[in-house]
């Protein structure tokens, strides 16, 4: 009489032991089942059970890490767990440095509607329409209105760059003045014949949408950089 010393599972086709052998929830499971014999060991590494035991876990990271057919899905389990170990190990600390903030009243501000907000070295410039804006300076224990000219129906464009007020009239007259410093007298140049003006960092821009046309200036010295044919301005 011939004893068989195999354990029942061992006869069974591979891909019954394998089934098996996925019915085991956790990775602990698989360790222990693989000291009971070397042929348990062996399917204790089969890559499909580590796929299983991936998937069961990381359902949402299957799709993005798409490891090839033969990859080692143990050691990829194995790598992955390392990861977020390490990252519940490390947790994230606040730097209040980042995350300090200043609030200011503005004094005086009127704007009903939306606004457009530029802040620039504890300046606030809020832009109410194309011509019209407040100017407030930010300081440590409040804010100041240092420009305000909401009820200017002369102006057709105003902007704020470096410490310093941008503005185009109705006219066609363009003026550039520190902010803190009185309107001047005297316009940098003349440009009319527009129909929309925009700035760009330290170019002023001037439109004719319909004839498709532009004039450039710099609205540092008011100089013309660039005319379009049959654009024309004094």
């Amino acid at each position: 009489m011939q004893i068989s010393l195999k354990s029942p599972i061992e006869t069974l086709p591979e891909e019954t032991k394998v089934a098996i052998f996925n019915q085991l929830k956790s990775p602990k499971d698989l360790a222990m089942a693989s000291l009971v014999s070397k042929a348990w060991q062996q399917l204790a590494e089969d890559p499909s059970l580590w796929k299983a035991q991936f998937c069961r876990q990381w359902k949402k990271l299957t799709f993005s890490t798409r490891p090839t057919l033969n990859s080692n899905w143990k050691k990829i389990y194995k790598k992955r767990h390392q990861i977020l170990k390490e990252v519940k190990r490390n947790k994230p600390t606040l730097c209040e440095d980042r995350c300090k903030y200043d609030t200011y009243q503005l004094p005086g501000f009127a704007a009903s509607e939306t606004v457009k907000l530029k802040v620039e070295k504890r300046v606030a410039f809020i832009q109410v329409t194309p011509g019209t804006a407040q100017v407030y300076s930010l300081e440590e224990k409040g804010c100041q209105l240092v420009f305000d000219n909401l009820k200017d129906e002369n102006s057709r464009l105003i902007h704020y760059l470096e410490g310093h007020m941008i503005q185009v009239t109705q006219e066609g007259f363009l003026y550039r003045w520190p902010l803190k410093e009185p309107f001047p007298s005297q316009p940098l140049s003349r440009v009319e014949n527009f129909e929309e003006a925009h700035v760009d960092q330290e170019l002023l821009i001037l439109v004719l949408p319909q004839r498709k046309q532009f004039a450039i200036f710099n609205i540092e010295n008011g100089l013309k950089c660039y005319e379009s044919p049959l654009f024309h301005s004094p």
